[in-house]
């Protein structure tokens, strides 16, 4: 692959990755804040609640049950004694304030309940009366839940570091198998290129040759120069083959192709074929012959399907030799319909079966017999968009059998872009 698709993949990857990073860490972002302030709101007004308690229980008369919680056993809260007349009695706290600060402190805490800042400390409070007159003030720090709160945070923080690390390494590993099929896209894309180059470059090179030759003698007639004439013609129709089956699978991969489907006798299609290429057997001393069974009605494109069977036909006549027989039978199972075509000629090798379908692809180039390998890829193409199967087996040296399974029902009839 080229440097500069190397670095637009790479590049690829690297937008992804950031891509699915900053989504994730965007959530995380806002998971962790609406945590957090969650357990800020339920920790404060656990505590304006808890406040609030203390100073309506400290009022209740004195046979009234009540539990008290001392400073000894929460050292963040306490409470004030105030006397009808505003003096300050009592001040019960392990804060280090003295009465006159207290006495402040009181005076500022006007309201049933709420929060001041007093000292550099934030302060809650809550207060409530007795039926004597007697104020009573409770109030606690936010040192514990400012303590739980940053425990909380730096916990997120190091989760979420970690999270993203981890989740990192995963859009690593998903972006690489998310650019995968592309830059495997773009490999066969250069290959398909390339062999389309090179099966191009040889007509042309010898419709080139076979020209010089003809201009070398302009004074011979065209008679006399047929020979070279010939292997203009018929490399420019080979050539045009090429062409035609390259646009073919080009509109095939851009869903362009267009099947025209309708109902019919797959005995007509094959017997037709069969007819067509018998000359071409019989020229090569090659016996063919068809086994058609009864009535086989399927329902798909009669056109596309007739160079399927050509397709085959032609690879069977290519690579069989003198003597060697051809036989297509067509079988029903009434699901199915099964057309196989089988020939005694060469055989394909084992490591070659999986590759048959491929593009450009010659078992054989050394031995090359004619074609540019993209007929049965255009085969493979035609089957599958018919809902069908396609496939080869073969003995090296014995032969090889091809086998096209088409459903009988499932095509609706009409014309559809695949």
């Amino acid at each position: 692959m080229a440097v500069g698709s190397e670095k637009l993949l790479a590049q690829m990857r690297r937008r992804l990755t950031m891509q699915n990073l900053g989504i994730v860490a965007l959530i995380f972002m806002i998971l962790t804040a609406i945590t957090y302030s969650y357990v800020d709101y339920s920790l404060y007004r656990t505590k304006q609640e808890r406040i609030e308690a203390v100073s309506e229980a400290m009022t209740q008369p004195d046979w009234a049950p009540r539990k008290r919680l001392t400073t000894s056993q929460r050292p963040s809260l306490g409470y004030l004694h105030i006397a009808p007349n505003g003096t300050l009695l009592r001040a019960a706290s392990n804060l280090p304030f003295e009465m006159e600060e207290w006495r402040d402190f009181a005076e500022r805490a006007v309201g049933e309940h709420g929060h001041i800042t007093y000292g550099g400390t934030d302060i809650y409070y809550a207060w409530s009366q007795s039926p004597y007159g007697l104020r009573v003030v409770a109030f606690e720090t936010d040192t514990m839940e400012k303590a739980i709160l940053d425990n909380i945070f730096w916990t997120f923080i190091i989760a979420v570091l970690c999270s993203l690390g981890a989740f990192y390494l995963m859009s690593r590993y998903l972006a690489e198998k998310a650019v995968r099929p592309i830059e495997t896209a773009w490999a066969q894309q250069k290959a398909f290129i390339a062999d389309a180059s090179h099966e191009l470059r040889t007509p042309l090179t010898v419709i080139r040759t076979n020209l010089d030759v003809v201009m070398c003698s302009p004074e011979e007639t065209v008679e006399e120069q047929k020979e070279w004439l010939d292997n203009i013609r018929e490399e420019t129709d080979e050539m045009k083959e090429l062409v035609e089956s390259l646009f073919f699978l080009a509109q095939a991969d851009a869903h362009q192709q267009r099947l025209e489907c309708d109902s019919f006798d797959c005995r007509d299609m094959i017997a037709s074929a069969v007819r067509a290429y018998t000359p071409m057997a019989e020229e090569k001393g090659i016996t063919l012959t068809a086994d058609l069974g009864e009535e086989n009605i399927i329902c798909g494109d009669d056109g596309k399907l007739r160079r399927v069977l050509r397709v085959l036909v032609e690879n069977a006549i290519r690579h069989t030799d003198a003597g060697g027989t051809i036989s297509v039978k067509l079988t029903d199972d009434g699901k199915t319909s099964c057309l196989t075509v089988t020939d005694t000629g060469e055989g394909i090798a084992p490591d070659a079966l999986g590759h048959l379908f491929e593009r450009f692809y010659q078992a054989d180039s050394s031995r090359r017999k004619g074609g540019a390998g993209l007929g049965l890829a255009i085969a493979k193409w035609i089957v599958e968009a018919h809902g069908g199967t396609i496939s080869a087996a073969s003995i090296l040296g014995q032969g090889a059998t091809f086998t096209v399974r088409l459903p009988k029902t499932g095509m609706s009839k009409g014309g559809t872009n695949v």
